[in-house]
């Protein structure tokens, strides 16, 4: 297996970081390829070695904070309603927040990071939601509970309070848990 070039990573690296800090003062509309390179310091052929346009570029940040995202639930799912674990899952988050927090609030075809979010989270309290015996269907609990996970999740990242809003939603998550375990008769 080879090694990965350095000055490839960095180069992608540098754009990806230009273009979230240009998102800070323009929609994705107004970005154009030369704001990219002049932010990034690379000259338009570096960029189109690298990308077709700024679509790819935004689509690959976006899948790759979701990948990262994925995984960061998966190795939850081992405790899911464990403090420490869902503290966790914040501070991993919380180093790329400034990218998150951006890309959160930009729903353009192609690239939704909330979506994409929010189908994680939905797909991973199935398992926790479906047997449960509660009043309602399931797939309002799980959409309910992926809502308020990102919403907790968006809020912990916007004031750097993990350690009380995991507490809250995980005694939340119990409460549900425990209240509708199915009877076994």
């Amino acid at each position: 297996m080879s090694k990965p070039d350095l000055r490839v990573q960095k180069t992608e690296k540098a754009l990806a970081n230009a273009l979230i800090e240009l998102l800070q003062q323009f929609s994705f509309t107004e970005i154009t390829i030369d704001q990219i390179c002049q932010q990034a310091i690379v000259g338009r052929s570096t960029f189109y070695n690298h990308y077709v346009d700024k679509y790819e570029l935004m689509a690959k940040i976006s899948n790759d904070e979701a990948q990262h995202f994925d995984q960061l639930l998966h190795q939850r799912l081992v405790a899911p309603v464990d403090d420490d674990l869902l503290i966790y899952l914040y501070h991993e988050l919380y180093h790329d927040r400034r990218t998150i927090l951006t890309l959160l609030k930009i729903k353009t075809p192609g690239f939704n990071l909330t979506q994409q979010f929010l189908t994680s989270l939905t797909q991973y309290s199935q398992p926790l939601i479906a047997p449960l015996s509660a009043p309602v269907p399931s797939e309002l609990l799980q959409e309910l509970y992926a809502t308020n996970a990102l919403t907790a999740i968006t809020w912990s990242l916007i004031h750097n309070d993990p350690t009380e809003v995991a507490t809250f939603m995980n005694t939340t998550a119990k409460t549900l848990l425990q209240k509708y375990q199915p009877t076994n008769s």
